[in-house]
């Protein structure tokens, strides 16, 4: 969970994120 916060301000990590969703 720390990581994520972390990564919070990183917006390719969001991307990722959203096309990980799509992809599952």
């Amino acid at each position: 969970m720390v990581m994520l916060a972390h990564s919070v301000t990183d917006k390719s990590f969001w991307r990722r994120m959203l096309l990980a969703q799509y992809f599952i």
